[in-house]
C-alpha cells in the first residue's frame, strides 16, 4: 500500500469517526477545497505539508494522526 493510499483511508476514516454528514461540510469546516480534499482521497494529489496542517487544524485533529 503506497502513502497516498493510506492517506485517503486515514481522512476517510478520520471524518467518520467526527460524524461530518458530508465530504463537503469536512472540506468546508477544514478551509480545504472540496476537489483538493477528494483528489487526496483518491490518491491523485499529494498534499502540501503547510495544506495538511491547515486542513488537520481546521478539524481539530493532529497531522500525525494520519
Amino acid at each position: 500500500m503506497d502513502c497516498l493510499t493510506l492517506l485517503g483511508m486515514n481522512i476517510e476514516r478520520l471524518i467518520r469517526e467526527r460524524e461530518y454528514r458530508s465530504y463537503a461540510q469536512a472540506a468546508r469546516i477544514s478551509g480545504v477545497n472540496l476537489s483538493t480534499l477528494k483528489s487526496w482521497m483518491c490518491g491523485r494529489k499529494h498534499p502540501r505539508l503547510k495544506t495538511l496542517d491547515a486542513f488537520c487544524d481546521g478539524l481539530c485533529i493532529r497531522t500525525w494522526e494520519l
